[in-house]
C-alpha cells in the first residue's frame, strides 16, 4: 500500500469529523442521552441490566429523645374527642343563659378526676393524665357552628 492511499483515507475521516452536520448530530445525541440519564437513571439501569454493587445500608432509627407533643383539634358541641397522646377526653357544651352564649370545657383524663370550666378564646388550662402534664388552650370559638378549636401541648 502506498502512502498516498493512507493519506486519502485520513483525509476522508478528517472531513467527516470536521463536518458541522456530524458535529451537530454528535452534540445532540450526547445532550439527549444526558437528559435521559438525568431524568430517569433507575429506568436506564433496569433497561441495560446494570445493578448496583453497593447494598443499601439499613437506616438506624432515631435515638429516643423527648419531642414535645402539640396539636390542634376541632371539637363540636355535645361530642367528646379522645386525645390519644394525652389519654384524655375533651368535650364542650354551648349554653345560652339570659341571651349570653357561654362555652364550658370538660377535661376528662383517664384515671384522673375530670373538670369543667367556662372557657373563652385564649383560655388555657393545665391538666394531668396518666401520660403526663399537658396544657389545653382555646384557640377559637364558633358559636354559630357550635365548634371550638383547641390546642393540646405537653408541658415542657
Amino acid at each position: 500500500m502506498s502512502n498516498s492511499g493512507q493519506c486519502g483515507r485520513f483525509a476522508r475521516v478528517k472531513r467527516v469529523f470536521t463536518n458541522t452536520t456530524f458535529q451537530w448530530f454528535v452534540g445532540l445525541t450526547v445532550a439527549v442521552l444526558t437528559l435521559i440519564a438525568t431524568v430517569a437513571p433507575d429506568k436506564i439501569k433496569n433497561c441495560i441490566g446494570w445493578e448496583d454493587t453497593q447494598e443499601e445500608q439499613p437506616v438506624d432509627p432515631p435515638k429516643a429523645s423527648y419531642v414535645p407533643f402539640e396539636s390542634s383539634y376541632t371539637i363540636t358541641g355535645h361530642q367528646s374527642l379522645f386525645i390519644r397522646e394525652a389519654r384524655t377526653n375533651l368535650s364542650v357544651l354551648f349554653q345560652n343563659i339570659e341571651g349570653e352564649e357561654f362555652v364550658s370545657l370538660n377535661i376528662a383524663p383517664e384515671g384522673e378526676k375530670s373538670s369543667v370550666r367556662a372557657a373563652l378564646r385564649g383560655y388555657t388550662e393545665k391538666f394531668t393524665s396518666s401520660a403526663g402534664v399537658f396544657h389545653v388552650q382555646i384557640l377559637d370559638i364558633d358559636y354559630k357552628k357550635r365548634k371550638v378549636v383547641v390546642q393540646v401541648s405537653r408541658k415542657k
